[in-house]
């Protein structure tokens, strides 16, 4: 399957891996030393129960700071859903109304009588109707 006498890839990663050995060996290893060595002693003159306070106190943080969102967020929500349910409950009212006039109407002969009395303005034949004129007042 693969073919064991190509060193090809070899050869090419003992270049890549020399030109970066050049590079390093360009810095001064006892300066390079000193500074690692002071940054692990500095990280070592730290108590570990500090980091670890640090550690608990971010994630204490940035858990309640989601809490409070969370919570924020429902009780906009729990808001949002008592305005639609009392609006919900007055369409329904309102539309109870509206199916027992409309039950009225289609029924009962008064109701249907008086609707178009009051709304349409209608008489029967044999009522009088007394046109009243507006009587307006003059300030003496």
């Amino acid at each position: 399957m693969y073919n064991t006498g190509t060193t090809g890839w070899l050869n090419n990663r003992a270049s890549t891996h020399d030109i970066r050995a050049q590079a390093l060996s360009a810095l001064p290893t006892d300066a390079a030393r000193e500074l690692v060595f002071t940054g692990i002693k500095r990280l070592g003159a730290v108590p570990s129960w500090t980091i670890l306070a640090m550690v608990m106190l971010a994630t204490t943080a940035v858990c309640s700071a989601v809490v409070v969102r969370s919570r924020i967020e429902f009780r906009g929500s729990v808001e949002q859903m008592s305005r639609m349910v009392s609006e919900t409950d007055s369409l329904n009212h309102e539309n109870a109304a509206l199916q027992a006039q409309i039950q009225r109407l289609t029924n009962d002969s008064s109701a249907i009588e008086l609707a178009a009395r009051e709304r349409l303005g209608m008489v029967r034949p044999d009522d009088v109707v007394l046109p009243i004129e507006s009587v307006s007042f003059k300030n003496r």
